[in-house]
């Protein structure tokens, strides 16, 4: 497996570098943030399949192959560096633009804010409204196999800007009081405490305004942000900093389930709508059994996945180049201290 990350899942490596960076070198796992976790996006889609209007009904059989491929857009961060700023909106970087007004076009909001890099900004909305685009083409041509590798993903990115770490700058804390929140709060929080059968979601709905809807949830998420970070430092308080232990999960769970259990239940709701609503611009065609499988590969085109990209630096190497320097420099305290590896604390 390559370890290859974007700029944004750099930043956040170093907020937990000590204990999870061993970890996961150890083991050999992905170091990138993955919004809500693979069990969280497999869960969302299977369920957003299963929560489609009546008429729709020959779709909710896609259910367990639209949940097997809602991880792929994580997976492909690995082959290309332009992947990772599909998944976030930082509306902090955008100068005055904020959810209520944000252009539909890309050009109209550099004409407004200055070229950026999209690290810097995110580009979740204009990657859903395009996705949903395209699904609703490849519905309308029958296109079943391509237009259910689409589906699974356009379901990862709704879902990944309902989380609310991934429509803000400050996606892994206020560099302060909350570093390393967003895996603890998204993946390590709900592992052992999260119920799929919990899952309560409103009904799916034809959505008129695709791009004023997405907008709208996600100024909801933003808007969500400060109660993750008052609630983890609650936590943190009643265990002495100790945020690797189940008495600091427990106490995060208790104080932010309800706000999370929102989360996903909206998420599951809005997957739905939209691939509800594609279906319907496309003609309502007739939807046949599902693929058994699909092939996994990215839904972009050879060359589309940069065109968004201003420069192609290599951010891989410096944050692969970075994490072993940091291992090294972790090693080396050990070593003066002559403490076990254990012992050591780098977290917040």
């Amino acid at each position: 497996m390559k370890l290859c990350l974007g700029a944004r899942d750099g930043r956040a490596l170093f907020s937990f570098v000590g204990r999870w960076l061993i970890v996961c070198m150890a083991a050999g796992l992905p170091l990138a943030a993955q919004g809500w976790g693979g069990r969280l996006h497999m869960d969302i889609n299977y369920a957003a399949a299963r929560n489609v209007p009546d008429e729709m009904a020959a779709w909710r059989a896609y259910d367990k192959v639209l949940s097997k491929h809602s991880i792929d857009p994580d997976l492909w961060k690995g082959a290309d560096p332009s992947e990772g700023p599909r998944h976030y909106i930082e509306p902090e970087h955008l100068k005055g633009v904020v959810f209520t007004n944000l252009p539909k076009s890309l050009s109209a909001l550099y004409e407004k804010i200055g070229k950026k890099e999209p690290e810097e900004t995110g580009l979740a909305p204009w990657i859903i409204d395009e996705t949903l685009q395209r699904l609703t083409q490849v519905m309308a041509s029958s296109n079943w196999l391509e237009a259910t590798a689409v589906a699974a993903a356009l379901g990862h990115y709704v879902a990944d800007t309902h989380q609310p770490l991934h429509c803000t700058k400050d996606f892994d804390g206020d560099w302060i009081s909350n570093r390393g929140i967003h895996l603890r709060w998204e993946k390590e929080m709900p592992a052992h405490r999260w119920n799929y059968k919990t899952i309560q979601a409103g009904p799916a709905r034809y959505v008129d305004d695709p791009w004023n809807v997405a907008l709208i949830w996600m100024h909801a998420a933003n808007q969500e942000v400060q109660p993750i970070f008052k609630a983890d430092r609650a936590a943190r308080r009643q265990t002495d900093n100790d945020v690797v232990s189940e008495k600091y999960f427990d106490l995060l769970w208790a104080s932010s389930k309800d706000l999370f259990a929102k989360q996903v239940n909206q998420s599951v709701t809005d997957v739905s709508s939209l691939w509800y609503t594609a279906w319907v611009n496309a003609g309502k065609p007739p939807i046949p059994p599902p693929p058994e499988t699909i092939d996994g590969k990215t839904i972009f085109r050879p060359g589309e996945a940069r065109r968004f990209m201003k420069t192609s630096f290599p951010w891989t190497l410096v944050v692969v180049l970075g994490s072993v320097a940091a291992l090294v420099l972790v090693l080396g305290v050990v070593k003066r201290q002559k403490r076990p590896l254990d012992q050591v604390s780098l977290g917040s």
